[in-house]
């Protein structure tokens, strides 16, 4: 009882810069910087989103020293006598539990201080989708500012598909695909070209930039668009040196539509990593090790 209560009280310190999960202060997709998507089981996008806190943290805090220091920073400035370079989370699916747990509570203390002017910053929110089986990780812009720090979600991901290409081990229970986007934007067909020709400019048509093998790929998902004006109409944006290649792409420029809003994801070793769908990479690479060691018989 006593490790349970200790466990706890050490998430405790941490859950102020995992995630916030609160419905009052969801905002609506397209009103986002950056973000990351999670595609999950059936049932389990609560479950997700709170794995999801925990992994991504631990990612950031990897990748990124500044933003470890700061956090290490915070939880010295509560608890003097806390080992703040402890690992918040070494078994994952052991733990879930708990932290759903102090997530509930977490809830409940807000739902309680509605008079409470004190506004907490987080890294992660999770975003409503109005779908089941996907779940929106968002970066927080205002708190980068505030830090003074810049995070990627591309590179956020890209961490954990190198972790998952090393070891072949799964990192998440519940989440099956995890795609950045760098960009979000309102889904109508003017504000899409407007915001998709700025990341054309900006990543495919410098006169420097070498050609590249690219595809596209472009998605629509709970609402209805012209799915294929929209691709011919953001092809005639990138430079004709460029090649189309779908079969091994350099890069995909990800377009994903979710009802009103609209996703853009610049996106490396696609293919490599089973366009990002974890469980996939995941079988592919322990069925290779164990194609290796029957070679080795």
């Amino acid at each position: 009882m006593e490790s349970k209560n200790k466990s706890k009280d050490k998430y405790k310190k941490k859950r102020k810069y995992l995630g916030a999960n609160n419905p009052k202060k969801r905002k609506n997709l397209h009103e986002i910087k950056q973000g990351i998507y999670v595609a999950c089981d059936f049932g389990t996008e609560a479950l997700c989103v709170l794995e999801c806190f925990v992994l991504f943290n631990q990612v950031v805090e990897k990748i990124y020293p500044e933003f470890k220091k700061e956090n290490l920073k915070e939880n010295l400035n509560e608890n003097s006598n806390e080992n703040s370079n402890e690992n918040l989370n070494e078994n994952l699916n052991e733990n879930l539990n708990e932290v759903s747990e102090s997530f509930e509570n977490e809830l409940a203390e807000l739902r309680g201080n509605k008079g409470d002017d004190k506004k907490t910053l987080y890294l992660f929110h999770s975003i409503r989708m109005g779908g089941h089986g996907v779940v929106f990780i968002e970066i927080s812009d205002e708190y980068l500012v505030q830090k003074k720090i810049q995070i990627s979600s591309e590179k956020i991901v890209q961490e954990i598909m190198y972790q998952i290409e090393k070891t072949g081990k799964l990192q998440t229970k519940h989440a099956s695909r995890i795609v950045p986007f760098s960009k979000i934007c309102y889904a109508d067909m003017e504000t899409i070209l407007l915001n998709a020709k700025q990341i054309v400019d900006e990543y495919f048509n410098p006169k420097e930039k070498l050609p590249i093998n690219y595809a596209l790929d472009v998605r629509v998902s709970m609402g209805k668009f012209d799915k294929k004006q929209l691709i011919k109409n953001v092809a005639d944006l990138i430079d004709a040196k460029h090649k189309v290649n779908l079969d091994n792409p350099d890069v995909v420029f990800l377009i994903h539509i979710f009802k009103n809003s609209c996703c853009f994801g610049i996106l490396e070793n696609y293919t490599r990593f089973a366009k990002f769908n974890v469980r996939k990479l995941s079988e592919k690479i322990l069925s290779q090790k164990e194609n290796e060691k029957e070679k080795e018989k």
